[in-house]
């Protein structure tokens, strides 16, 4: 709005400049965005497994799993 109103002139280097800047800082982000959702992941896993061990669980059966 403001380039039609002539407030701010165009400029097509500046507007390059601009998409490049918005794509690496989301590629930035989600780069540290995955690193801590997988360590996060890691850790409610390692919280899982240690409650099911403390549980008093009971081989119904002969154990086996058919598929």
């Amino acid at each position: 709005m403001a380039t039609i109103i002539g407030a701010v002139g165009f400029d097509p280097t500046i507007l390059i400049g601009a998409i490049a800047a918005v794509i690496g800082g989301t590629v930035v982000f989600g780069s540290n965005t995955r690193k801590q959702t997988s360590a996060d992941m890691k850790a409610a896993e390692a919280h899982r497994t240690e409650l099911i061990s403390t549980m008093d669980l009971k081989v119904v059966g002969d154990g086996k799993f058919e598929s």
